[in-house]
């Protein structure tokens, strides 16, 4: 069963958009003009909205199946990507595995937040 409305879910509506704008406005100031990957600083706030959706949602948090599956994913990423080298650079693989799961679990935060936005209304 679905939980009310909370006020606080309008921040984890607009976050993601608040953390792009501090990262392209901000972090360049602050960082003396080194380059930070934004899905590198989304990460930890996708699994915040993770958690926060599936319990306003489920009652339950979702973190423990969605770092599983994860973990999952990247083994097998990893059995696929390791013959097709020879000599293996963790850095390459680090963007490799960035960029996969910061597909997969944005996808898993949108999902979410697009089902309690549906819960909400019904």
């Amino acid at each position: 069963m679905t939980s009310s409305f909370v006020w606080g879910e309008v921040l984890l509506y607009f976050a993601p958009v608040l953390v792009i704008y501090a990262g392209k406005v901000l972090l360049p100031q602050w960082t003396n003009g080194r380059r930070i990957k934004l899905s590198i600083a989304l990460l930890p706030l996708l699994l915040v909205m993770i958690h926060c959706f599936s319990v306003l949602i489920f009652s339950y948090s979702l973190i423990p199946y969605t770092l599983l599956m994860s973990a999952l994913l990247l083994g097998l990423d990893l059995y696929e990507y390791v013959p097709k080298i020879t000599e293996f650079k963790l850095l390459d693989y680090f963007e490799r595995s960035r960029r996969l799961l910061f597909i997969t679990w944005g996808s898993l935060a949108i999902a979410l937040g697009i089902l309690r936005m549906i819960s909400l209304l019904a």
